[in-house]
């Protein structure tokens, strides 16, 4: 009897020890999802203010008399855009691109 009874203990013992093993995986898990948003969120804003830059510098040299370079300083800017939404969406399709 001693036996069966120090074995349903030990059995006690690994749930307990296996549920704190899953309790601090599941943590460690949404501490990286929180910090992979919140990179993801900083990425965004300094995109968009590196956007608005461009924009600004293609205002300025329209603004001396240059609207053909103004011109082509938008055209890169909104093609590159639309390049980093294209290649997102090949990439979260689970194609890579070639």
């Amino acid at each position: 009897m001693q036996f069966a009874e120090a074995a349903l203990k030990a059995d006690g013992e690994a749930r307990a020890m296996l549920l704190k093993l899953a309790e601090r995986e599941q943590s460690d898990g949404m501490k990286l999802a929180i910090r992979a948003d919140a990179t993801a969120r900083r990425g965004q804003i300094l995109g968009i203010i590196s956007i608005l830059m461009v924009l600004v510098l293609a205002g300025y040299v329209a603004q001396l008399g240059q609207a053909g370079w103004a011109c082509a300083i938008t055209a890169v800017d909104v093609v590159s855009v639309a390049g980093v939404f294209v290649t997102g969406q090949v990439i979260v399709r689970g194609r890579r691109p070639h």
